[in-house]
This record gives structure tokens, sequence and C-alpha cells, in this order.
């Protein structure tokens, strides 16, 4: 089970990691540092509603070379956020904002380039709409992925429900439209669990996590 410091990167990652496949001409070129290997990632995706691309990369490079580096590419007009499990990079290049994630892989540097447009028109479906929330409910974001199969989504939400009143609220409300739980479920005193379930030819599964005074839920719906 990730831990809760991950959650929030991988929720931010979410905003660094999408599509560089659709009109692909249409995206800037970000540069890499010499001899990075550039890795293939998922193509066309969404945003919170809007289209952004991915790629990534790992080099020999550590950490902190390539954010020296990607300061002398872009000298005066970067912006710096520290997520205690690497370091994210931004850049606003005409209409488009770029963004590096920078990690430290083994004895090298792994790193996520998302582009997003930032004039491009959102979805006229507000982001999260397409799973019930307990009241009080915070939307962190919402990823679909076009180009795969049945355009399966992640959803990452924040509460002040605990694990378990979370369970039980999903376990009602997607009962109700067919949704049949699988395995166990989630205790009362847990303070974290991941459950899951299923309808028709379809998935979901709902990764649950305590930590202070909220609850970070994580759903990934497949099969559709």
């Amino acid at each position: 089970m990730p831990r809760g410091g991950e959650w929030r990167a991988a929720a931010l990652a979410g905003l660094l990691a999408l599509p560089m496949t659709v009109a692909a001409t249409a995206w800037p070129d970000v540069p890499l540092p010499d001899g990075a290997q550039s890795i293939e990632v998922a193509g066309e995706m969404l945003f919170n509603g809007l289209p952004m691309s991915t790629r990534k990369f790992r080099t020999r490079m550590r950490p902190e070379e390539v954010q020296r580096f990607y300061r002398e590419q872009w000298a005066g007009a970067v912006v710096e956020d520290d997520l205690g499990t690497g370091t994210v990079m931004g850049h606003l290049q005409g209409r488009h904002y770029i963004t590096v994630q920078v990690e430290a892989v083994g004895g090298g540097t792994e790193a996520t380039v998302g582009v997003m447009d930032t004039r491009a028109k959102p979805s006229k479906q507000r982001p999260g709409d397409w799973l019930v929330q307990p009241a009080n409910t915070e939307v962190l974001s919402d990823v679909q992925y076009l180009d795969l199969t049945g355009q399966p989504r992640t959803l990452a939400l924040r509460n002040t429900l605990s694990p378990s009143q979370n369970y039980l609220f999903y376990r009602s409300r997607l009962a109700a439209d067919d949704w049949k739980p699988e395995g166990a479920g989630c205790s009362v005193m847990a303070s974290q669990c991941l459950v899951e379930f299923s309808r028709g030819g379809e998935h979901l599964s709902l990764a649950i996590q305590r930590e202070g005074g909220s609850t970070t839920v994580l759903a990934n719906r497949t099969g559709r």
C-alpha cells in the first residue's frame, strides 16, 4: 500500500504525466540532458478535463545536476516545489506549462516531463463526476487515459471520514449501481485498506488511507 506522501506525489504526478502522442506537433519541444534515455509512457490523457502530454527519461546524472540543467535552460523563469520524494520544476512557455518531476533512482535520476495547454477548453464534465462521493469531499485530481482500452480513469479524493466510513459509504452507494464488492472490506480500526468492486466487465478499486486528520481515496476504474 502506498504511503500518504507517495499518494500526494501521485496526485501531482497526474499534473505532470499526460499526452505526448496527441497532436504531437502542437506540443513544444522540451530539452533533455545529454545522454538521457527517453521512456515512452501512456499517450492521450485528460487531467481535470484538460489535454496534457507526458514522457519520462532516465539519466546517470544526479538529481541536483538535472535540476541545474533546467535552471540553466529556463534561466530566471522556473518555479521549484519540493514534494519530499522529489522536486517539481515548472516553466511557462507561451501557452504551455511544462513541469519536470525529478526523483533519485539508484545512482541516477528518473524524471517525468509533462506539458499542459493552458488555453485549452476543459471538458464539460466536472472532475470526479463519474464517481459518487461523500459530502464535503475534495477532488484532488481526475485523470482519464484516452488511448487505452476502455479509457480507464484514476480519481484522487480527500475527506475527513475514516477509511471504514468511506468504505461503508461506497459499499452502500455502489450497490445501487450494481457494483458488487470483492474480497475483504475495511475494518473499523484500519488506517488503510484496499477494497475492490466489479460490475460486468468493469473493475473499480479504492485505495483508502488515513493521514493526520484527513483520508485520501485513490479510485481506479478499468474495463469500461
